[in-house]
């Protein structure tokens, strides 16, 4: 059974790819323990083939993933205050990059297009304010 989730997917054929290849550091999930279980933490930073102690949150996975690959059903809530939220339900993305100058000063612009369902809104009115009452 396949499970999607908001992890970067990651295999061993990605994970080798990625340690080998040049200007691509892998990433793999980051596990710990909570009580006798075992949750995924989140995403496990490498330079090269080792790993540098840093992570990227669960909570932020959705936004590295977003960044780094093409993908379909993720979901994300996205914080407006401290009550105040939208969940989205990705249905799909799709990323882009443009490198500029590469040899010299080099620039990166990345363009993400994602299209999305709202699944739920908390703290907020969707009145439609363009309508003028006369």
């Amino acid at each position: 059974m396949y499970i999607r989730t908001n992890l970067p997917d990651v295999d061993l054929h990605h994970y080798l790819y990625a340690s080998h290849g040049k200007g691509i550091d892998p990433v793999i999930p980051l596990l710990e323990t909570a009580g006798e279980r075992i949750r995924v933490k989140g995403i496990a930073l490498f330079k090269k083939d080792r790993y540098i102690g840093k992570y990227i949150s669960y909570e932020d996975g959705f936004l590295f993933k977003v960044l780094s690959e093409n993908f379909k059903l993720g979901s994300y809530e996205i914080k407006l205050k401290d009550n105040d939220f939208i969940d989205i339900n990705n249905v799909q993305s799709h990323v882009h990059y443009d490198i500029l100058h590469a040899n010299q000063d080099p620039k990166v612009r990345i363009k993400v297009k994602i299209k999305a369902s709202i699944l739920e809104v908390q703290g907020m009115t969707w009145a439609n304010h363009s309508t003028k009452k006369k």
